[in-house]
């Protein structure tokens, strides 16, 4: 996971630019939730997530936490 501040957000940015479809985010959703967000979002952000192959359509998963 890549920090949201420095150079490793310098470096999201970077990927944002050239591929945007490869770049994920992490945030606090609503009542408790975590989920990773397809895209590149500033809203409640955790971190970054950068993948090998990029989606194709908006995406939100759901990650429960106990």
């Amino acid at each position: 996971m890549f920090e949201t501040y420095g150079v490793e957000l310098t470096y999201v940015e970077q990927m944002n630019d050239t591929e945007p479809n490869r770049v994920w985010t992490y945030v606090e959703g609503d009542h408790e939730s975590f989920p990773i967000i397809s895209g590149m979002h500033f809203v409640n952000r955790i971190g970054y997530l950068i993948t090998g192959e990029p989606f194709h359509t908006p995406i939100v998963v759901d990650i429960e936490l106990y």
